[in-house]
């Protein structure tokens, strides 16, 4: 009797089990679970336990896949503003165009340096030359902004993933010995890892307690048992720009901001603190270019009066390139003459020309083809990141199919089961119906 009491506990468990899996069949994240059914050496069996089928392999993949997946979704999002701000949709307003209309303006005034109206439109084509180079400077700059505001919501997120999976953690301690209770938890738990993990660089183990615990893969402990660490940030007073900070347990805080490797986090790290600053460079350099050599000749020139020529530029780079105010007031200014005669243009053929002349990458480069290469650059980044994010979403894709094939559920392996523990079941009622009649048979004797 106590042996088919003990069959029809032991099979309730398991065909319990197997209706939480078949009910579960399309629950994101659902684990399958297995009723480990041991024999008791008495000619009966019991459960000695319900556990996930749960691969760590494949679950530190998945970790790994959706870090660098996150790495380039952001990257890839900031990446396409930048394109934007240096390949216009118009031609007559991309930085090309408009510094090629700078230099043609030049050689419109060699042909015709007293011309009123050819010196109002080189001081008008200058104008927008140097509004366009404000411009995209001003975009990158916003761009930095607009991503310290993602930097910052990202932390949030990544702070409130943290704090449920502590909890969880403290209803795991509080679980006891309900398998089906921590496993449900688990679950729970590896659904928000997988999400933490698209956000910032993460691994993680398991206390003694059984409780995950989540670490930086820099070493920077995030989640330890029923206790979540906190991310920041802070504005550093050198770059006027966020730092990430994270504040452990004792409320001391350290700026992590350099050990961030992975996630969406560090995409809008690199993006912001590495290619922006790049690209703000390179255009600083152009204009500069423009601005030293434009200077160098205007100053030795004379104007329309015959006066000594000044600086036509002011600015040393991209973000405050500006023509000279007085140039812009009276386009007469305009030193166009070598002599000081009022119908010169030895002096503007000679600026004219810059446009031909090699002044960047140790006189290599003319200001086109440094422009080209800088446009072509940043296209190719665009391309490597977009490669480098289809093949993450392959990765992810494949892991998790991979994650699905050793953990999710098939019905018609559960519908067998079921069938299997439901046969075990009736015979175990079926025995002990059998063994109260013989009972019965034997108390009426």
């Amino acid at each position: 009797m106590a042996n088919a009491l003990r069959g029809l506990n032991t099979y309730t468990t398991a065909i319990n089990v197997a209706n939480s899996n078949i009910t579960n069949v399309n629950s994101e994240g659902y684990t399958r679970q297995v009723a480990v059914i041991q024999s008791t050496g008495t000619g009966s069996s019991d459960v000695s336990g319900v556990r996930r089928v749960y691969d760590s392999f494949l679950a530190a993949q998945i970790i790994n896949a959706n870090q660098e997946l996150g790495k380039w979704t952001a990257g890839q999002e900031c990446l396409s503003g930048i394109e934007e701000i240096f390949t216009s949709d118009d031609d007559s307003t991309g930085l090309d165009s408009v510094m090629t209309d700078f230099w043609n303006s030049w050689e419109d005034l060699v042909g015709d340096p007293s011309s009123s109206t050819v010196r109002s439109t080189l001081a008008a084509a200058a104008r927008s030359l140097a509004d366009t180079f404000n411009l995209m400077s001003g975009s990158l700059g916003r761009m930095q902004e607009s991503i310290d505001e993602e930097i910052a919501a990202t932390a949030s997120s990544i702070n409130q993933y943290l704090k449920q999976i502590a909890g969880l953690n403290e209803q795991l301690a509080r679980a006891g010995n309900s398998d089906e209770a921590v496993n449900t938890l688990n679950d729970e738990i590896d659904s928000l890892v997988s999400s933490l993990s698209s956000l910032i660089d993460i691994s993680t183990y398991e206390n003694s307690r059984g409780q995950i615990c989540v670490q930086t893969t820099d070493g920077h402990t995030l989640v330890e048992g029923g206790t979540a660490w906190t991310l920041s940030t802070a504005t550093n007073s050198a770059s006027g720009l966020l730092d990430v900070t994270l504040t452990d347990g004792s409320g001391t805080s350290e700026v992590i901001t350099d050990d961030i490797s992975g996630g969406e986090l560090a995409g809008y790290l690199e993006v912001r603190d590495e290619l922006i600053p790049e690209y703000q460079s390179n255009l600083d350099e152009l204009a500069n270019a423009v601005i030293t050599a434009v200077n160098k000749l205007h100053e030795a020139g004379y104007d329309l009066n015959g006066d000594a020529g000044a600086a036509f530029f002011t600015g040393t780079g991209a973000g405050d390139i500006a023509v000279s105010s007085a140039i812009l007031d009276d386009p007469g200014k305009i030193a166009a003459s070598s002599d000081g005669s009022a119908g010169g243009s030895t002096q503007a053929e000679a600026i004219a020309s810059l446009q031909d002349s090699c002044l960047l990458d140790g006189g290599k480069s003319t200001c086109e083809e440094y422009y080209e290469t800088l446009a072509t650059k940043i296209g190719e980044k665009v391309n490597s990141v977009e490669s480098n994010y289809n093949v993450q979403t392959e990765a992810v894709e494949f892991y998790e199919s991979r994650r699905e094939s050793v953990s999710g559920v098939s019905l018609d392996e559960e519908e067998t089961k079921l069938v299997l523990y439901q046969n075990a079941y009736s015979a175990s009622a079926k025995l002990i119906s059998i063994l109260d009649e013989m009972l019965e048979m034997v108390i009426d004797m």
